[in-house]
């Protein structure tokens, strides 16, 4: 019987992280079997694996163009890279909602990192956020419009992310609003403020 070999051992001979090597069984590319609550890969079935990954140049194509008759090895690399791209921008963004959230809870008694303790600090935490979720989204359209199918639960999460710091963009637009009408600004003083954050003061 072929020797048959769990993920961790098929991840060291490829040279992959396990995380990736479950990438491949599971998308059928390396075949394999589920024994014993494991999977495991033949000897020959990594052989064939490993042989066709190989980027080879076919007789009826130009010299030096691989044939795409099956995913090749550099493109599930690439897939893993692309994954582990997605991963930092998801952890950054996750960092940076959860403590926009953290600041709105503040109340008005809690003085430390409150931007809310006047209406100065008020404007210009609202013009902080709002360039930061401008660069955010601009940013992430950019990033995930070449991104698969494979790729599509991990861009789902980035926009759900996207959603709650637009949330903290409205939330603190009408705390900034509510702080304006107690100071009794006048509609020409509110327009202008409104502007500056917004982007669009001359």
């Amino acid at each position: 019987m072929a020797e048959q070999w769990k993920l961790p051992e098929v991840a060291r001979r490829l040279g992959v992280s396990e995380k990736t090597a479950r990438r491949y069984v599971k998308s059928g590319a390396l075949p394999s079997v589920f024994v014993g609550g494991a999977y495991r890969v033949s000897q020959e079935d990594l052989q064939r694996f490993l042989q066709g990954a190989k980027v080879t140049p076919s007789r009826d194509s130009p010299k030096g163009l691989a044939t795409p008759s099956q995913p090749t090895f550099n493109g599930l690399l690439e897939a893993e890279w692309r994954a582990q791209h997605l991963s930092v921008w998801k952890s950054y963004l996750s960092r940076r909602v959860e403590w926009y959230e953290r600041v709105l809870q503040k109340s008005r008694e809690d003085s430390f990192n409150n931007p809310f303790l006047s209406l100065d600090t008020a404007i210009q935490w609202a013009i902080y956020v709002a360039l930061e979720c401008t660069q955010l989204q601009n940013a992430l359209r950019t990033e995930v419009r070449s991104y698969t199918d494979a790729d599509s639960e991990i861009v789902g999460e980035l926009h759900t992310l996207l959603d709650r710091l637009v949330a903290v963009e409205d939330t603190t637009d009408v705390r900034v609003k509510a702080m304006m009408d107690e100071a009794g600004l006048t509609d020409e003083d509110k327009e202008q403020r409104l502007k500056l954050i917004q982007g669009t003061a001359a």
